[in-house]
């Protein structure tokens, strides 16, 4: 199987199974935000980042670790070509959308910690 193929293109973006659970559960890569980052399949909200390959590596050794199996053909793809699927290929209006988005929802969190505290004063 060609390398290529081993890349899933959903929504376009680039996804790499890098394990699997005993359950089936897949463990996937990804580089949706300029970084990789890898996540169990049901749980995309833990990502784990993997800014250098070292990271890599350590992810590498928790999944053996925790009894996951590796898939070393992906692994190893991921190896050769780390430095090109750790690019950060968002458009200039992404990233400006993408900062927006993180400072509304800073600030968002921030008012409702006030309200929160506030509610606890009864003013």
């Amino acid at each position: 199987m060609k390398s290529k193929e081993k890349i899933e293109i959903i929504t376009g973006t680039k996804r790499i199974i890098l394990a699997h659970s005993k359950k089936g559960e897949r463990y996937i890569l990804t580089n949706i935000d300029g970084y990789l980052s890898a996540h169990w399949e049901h749980t995309p909200t833990h990502q784990q980042l993997i800014p250098q390959v070292w990271d890599l590596e350590l992810v590498k050794s928790n999944l053996i670790s925790n009894g996951a199996y590796i898939d070393w053909e992906n692994y190893q793809y991921v190896l050769n070509h780390f430095t090109e699927l750790n690019q950060d290929e968002r458009s200039i209006s992404q990233l400006i959308s993408q900062g927006m988005k993180q400072i509304v929802t800073g600030w968002t969190d921030a008012f409702q910690t006030l309200s929160d505290a506030l509610k606890q004063f009864k003013i």
